[in-house]
């Protein structure tokens, strides 16, 4: 049973052996899929993916990205791409492909909302998370906008939300509401 440690050094040594590097995962990942055939890189990939793995994914549809290109892995890929190394313009790209490939399959639209997310574009992913619910009822992507959340009209719409009259009107009502409970 491995001991506690008594001094900061000791302290250090044991924080740095329960730090993983990822440039270290990551190598440890390519050896371990090094072996594998593209059937079982796609399966083990995709697998990953859904068990938010993005990092192993990624690794995995790396590998098969040019000999099977099919609209799920595009997607999958995307995402990993933007989460594990934020390279967005390339995972919005290979979203977009996947969404003109299968327009009606709703999770290409949800990796491609959630890659907006990741980079702050709050409207771009609504925008996309809408565009998905139109295509078919997907419970993540509901799940997803109820995290969100909506905010209520502005109180003067013909203003722009920001605008002082709007805010000072819309902190004074909810005020109210909150007294009232």
């Amino acid at each position: 049973m491995a001991t506690l440690p008594v001094n900061e050094n000791d302290t250090a040594t044991f924080l740095k052996l329960l730090d993983i590097d990822p440039h270290e995962r990551i190598g440890q990942l390519e050896q371990d899929v090094a072996v594998l055939s593209q059937e079982e890189l796609i399966a083990k990939g995709l697998a990953a993916y859904r068990e938010n793995d993005t990092l192993l994914a990624l690794v995995c549809l790396e590998r098969v990205e040019k000999a099977a290109e099919t609209p799920e892995l595009s997607s999958c890929l995307g995402f990993c791409l933007a989460k594990e190394r934020g390279q967005y313009d390339r995972a919005i790209s290979l979203c977009k492909s996947a969404m003109v490939k299968e327009p009606k399959t709703t999770h290409h639209y949800l990796n491609l909302a959630r890659i907006y997310l990741m980079q702050g574009k709050k409207k771009e992913a609504l925008a996309t998370y809408q565009q998905g619910l139109q295509q078919g009822k997907d419970p993540e992507i509901i799940t997803d906008l109820q995290l969100m959340g909506s905010r209520r009209r502005p109180v003067i719409p013909i203003l722009q939300r920001e605008h002082i009259l709007n805010r000072s009107l819309g902190y004074l009502l909810n005020r109210n509401k909150h007294r009232q409970k």
